[in-house]
């Protein structure tokens, strides 16, 4: 970029104030580090995931004999004590627990691509509310400029009007100007205070502790539109968490199905009964059949075979719906850079426009409403170039974030 903003130099200089007075300077970085390391919900998807992985564990477990130990006493017909070891294992089961470990393992993986996700959607919302800050952070130093410049004009007002060089109406309406950018100032701080807060809010930041943030140096001097493909973005996009999952609920139903399909197979197990104190054993293999369950099982197969095609079509919406957010997102970020390239211009423009109308007033040559009509449109202009520069890097990180760069 070649044309840096006045503003952003005053950004600048105050990060150099904030580095020699050793207070910290948060980055973006670093507050979604912060972030991701205190949020809630964040933690509440880990012991999801961990609640998974013992299931996961569990569903191997099914695999192993049951073993169950009887003792008691008999009274009849004659009393005597009796104390049995049973041995249950099952050998065929229409292939139900092999595919309920398949069923654990991708809900554990689907559990994982949650926590992904729960960390995607904190890092968009902390970039929104770090940029919003940063739009605040420089509203306010233009806004303190500003009126610092209108009360030195003023205080040259009444100087010109005690010499008879303009009229008590012009001064009035100077000093009108004053008040009025003295309300926006007032308003900017109140903004700041507001968004300084969300923020914390959001990163779970102490509220009794300073929070001051610093952007990087790209967002100072504004980014270079990089190429944008939406093709390739799409590809790099369907890593994504939320289609990963969506394609992982598909596969976890179609095991849901499997386990169905193996209820309405036979059923072979093995079965050992040991007598302790006769010291004797019997051995047996049992086969069960299911004939007729009332039509449930067929009923859950048919429902499950109609989830399967819900959760295509859900898969395929999303497809459709993430190629039409980057396709919008690449053309928002193109239109963006126009237009803060152009808001640069604009205050150049501006600023050398109002140079002219300060001299011309100071020499008695402009009327006060032209004054500060031009003065109003450099900070129009001012504000409009703070608000396009940071809309068009937002849109960049969210490009980012589709390519899973900020991973």
């Amino acid at each position: 970029m070649k044309n840096i903003a006045p503003i952003s130099l005053c950004i600048i200089l105050l990060l150099c104030s904030y580095t020699l007075s050793g207070q910290k300077g948060w980055t973006l970085e670093m507050c979604i580090e912060y972030g991701l390391q205190n949020s809630l919900d964040v933690e509440s998807t880990k012991l999801q995931y961990k609640q998974g992985e013992i299931s996961h564990i569990g569903s191997y477990m099914e695999l192993l004999p049951e073993i169950q130990h009887q003792t008691g006493w008999s009274i009849h017909p004659q009393p005597h004590l009796t104390s049995y070891l049973d041995i249950s294992l099952g050998i065929f089961n229409g292939m139900a627990k092999i595919n309920n470990i398949n069923l654990k393992s991708t809900s554990l993986e689907m559990y994982g691509q949650e926590i992904r996700q729960a960390k995607y959607e904190l890092k968009i919302s902390i970039t929104q509310a770090f940029l919003d800050l940063l739009i605040a952070q420089e509203m306010v130093t233009m806004g303190e400029e500003s009126y610092k410049g209108i009360r030195e004009q003023y205080i040259k007002s009444e100087a010109l009007f005690r010499g008879g060089r303009i009229t008590h109406s012009s001064l009035l309406e100077i000093g009108s100007q004053k008040s009025s950018e003295w309300a926006k100032l007032v308003e900017y701080r109140s903004t700041l205070s507001y968004r300084l807060l969300h923020l914390k809010q959001l990163i779970n930041f102490p509220y009794s502790e300073d929070l001051f943030i610093v952007p990087d140096h790209y967002m100072v001097t504004g980014a270079e539109v990089p190429t944008l493909n939406v093709e390739e973005i799409f590809t790099k996009a369907t890593e994504l968490p939320y289609i990963t999952i969506a394609k992982l609920d598909i596969l976890r139903e179609k095991y849901s199905a499997k386990i169905l399909y193996g209820g309405a197979m036979p059923l072979l197990s093995f079965n050992m009964s040991i007598d302790i104190p006769n010291r004797m054993s019997t051995l047996g293999f049992h086969i069960t059949l299911p004939i007729f369950n009332r039509g449930t099982l067929l009923t859950e197969i048919r429902n499950t075979n109609l989830n399967i095609k819900h959760r295509e079509l859900e898969l395929e919406k999303r497809y459709r719906n993430l190629y039409r957010e980057i396709d919008m997102a690449t053309l928002q970020a193109r239109t963006c850079y126009e237009q803060y390239t152009a808001s640069l211009d604009q205050v150049s423009a501006m600023e050398e426009s109002f140079k002219y109308a300060q001299k011309e007033f100071d020499l008695g040559l402009l009327t006060p409403f032209d004054y500060n009509y031009t003065r109003n449109q450099l900070l129009k202009a001012r504000s409009e170039s703070i608000q396009a520069k940071y809309k068009y890097l937002f849109q960049l990180k969210i490009i980012d974030y589709y390519q899973g760069e900020t991973e």
